[in-house]
């Protein structure tokens, strides 16, 4: 054990006062957007941008924009 290094808990707060959601997640997108929701699209057809929006950050809790949202739609 001399060669390993080894660390010890002594102090664990279970306080999440200062945790925050990063609602900008970069990697999603409207190509990945359009095609992890096709199902959605597929069965509501006449989903409005407004209520796609809010579907979206329910699911992965990020915002997107209205030009996003229209494109993944689209897609």
């Amino acid at each position: 054990m001399s060669t390993e290094s080894c660390w010890q808990v002594r102090t664990y707060s279970d306080d999440h006062n200062n945790c925050f959601w990063d609602l900008t997640k970069k990697s999603i997108n409207s190509t990945f957007l359009g095609k992890s929701l096709t199902e959605t699209f597929v069965t509501y057809p006449k989903l409005g941008a407004k209520e796609f929006r809010e579907d979206i950050c329910r699911k992965f809790r990020c915002t997107v924009s209205k030009r996003g949202a229209y494109l993944a739609k689209k897609l």
